[in-house]
């Protein structure tokens, strides 16, 4: 929600400028799904939930390695995740998809900014250990800086 002429970006009661400095990307995603921060246990469970979900197909893996170089980082995104569920029926969209889209999102940015700046994609990088998230949300931080 924008707060008019200010410019204010508020989700859900929360400043996004804090939420983004506070809180984990699966925490934030939380709030948008069930309006309210998750608790310790809501937040372990919910981590898990995206992290069982995490790993990209070899055939999405692909897809990205073919897709060209100069497009811009949010056509690659769409493209890939126009991509992920052509087995999984297009409608009506469930939260199992969207759980789907949200854990493997973050995946896709980082293996595309390896893949771009000449560096291997690691088996790790799309597995759900802990080290492994870490490193992406490091390389998306990374990113951030990168593409501005």
């Amino acid at each position: 929600m924008r707060t008019g002429k200010k410019g204010e970006l508020i989700y859900r009661g929360f400043w996004v400028a804090e939420l983004a400095q506070q809180n984990t990307y699966e925490d934030v995603l939380y709030l948008l799904l069930h309006e309210h921060l998750p608790g310790t246990l809501e937040s372990v469970q919910f981590h898990s939930q995206l992290a069982a979900r995490r790993t990209l197909p070899v055939g999405i893996t692909r897809l990205i390695d073919a897709l060209p170089r100069d497009i811009s980082h949010m056509t690659a995104l769409r493209s890939v995740i126009s991509a992920l569920h052509v087995d999984d029926g297009d409608w009506p969209p469930v939260l199992d998809q969207a759980l789907s889209i949200f854990a493997k999102a973050p995946t896709i940015v980082a293996y595309r900014y390896r893949l771009l700046n000449g560096k291997a994609a690691q088996p790790d990088l799309h597995t759900p250990e802990e080290g492994s998230v870490r490193r992406s949300q490091g390389e998306l931080r990374e990113l951030h800086s990168w593409s501005r």
